[in-house]
């Protein structure tokens, strides 16, 4: 799909982290190295990718106001809460 270049930043941070997020779940539960390599991966990708993504998503949204159908807003507000929900509270195995 194209996109404006403007965006290429936001659809590259989320091809990344569906890529970590498909390694992830394909991980046998009973690999431990594999789990404690993708613990390590977790923590600086939300900090160094996620949060500044989510933040510059949520501006984007911002100035949108009224343009963006109902819902959306909260929508991409709680899935932001959950997503660094689920990468802060990453236990190591």
């Amino acid at each position: 799909m194209p996109r404006r270049s403007a965006l290429l930043p936001l659809s590259r941070d989320h091809h990344d982290t569906l890529v970590l997020a498909r390694r992830i779940a394909r991980t046998a539960p009973d690999d431990l190295p594999a789990l404690q390599q993708l613990h390590t991966a977790i923590r600086p990708h939300r900090d160094k990718v996620l949060q500044a993504h989510f933040a510059a998503e949520e501006t984007l949204c911002a100035a949108c106001g009224d343009c963006l159908l109902p819902g959306m807003r909260q929508r991409l507000l709680d899935e932001h809460a959950e997503l660094d929900r689920l990468a802060s509270g990453v236990a190591c195995p």
